[in-house]
């Protein structure tokens, strides 16, 4: 994950949004938080366990302040856009025969 080129300005999530799962394989969405550097692991059931085979929209969620229960709604370091897997422009497509893979998410800030 980096932002604009650069790391990340604070961690945050990604989220892996099915859109269509591989023959013979369940339907599942599944997340990956990053760290300072950008780095993350996507998880299905358990952390590290990677995603199932299929079709994935992604999104991009990082608090600069949280919303609350009271209403107030928060700050986002990213941009609109990347909030929502229908309009990021992230897709990912898994097959049965992928193995462990790096992806980069490159969100443009400017």
């Amino acid at each position: 994950m980096t932002f604009d080129g650069q790391a990340p300005p604070a961690p945050g999530s990604v989220y892996f949004l099915p859109q269509e799962s591989a023959k013979g394989f369940p339907s599942r969405p599944a997340t990956g938080d990053y760290d300072k550097q950008g780095y993350f692991k996507a998880m299905t059931f358990e952390p590290g366990d990677g995603l199932m085979p299929g079709k994935y929209l992604i999104s991009i969620e990082s608090w600069q302040t949280p919303p609350d229960m009271s209403g107030k709604p928060g700050a986002s370091y990213i941009p609109k856009k990347y909030q929502s897997p229908q309009t990021s422009g992230f897709a990912l497509d898994i097959t049965p025969t992928t193995r462990p893979q790096n992806i980069t998410l490159d969100v443009v800030t400017k």
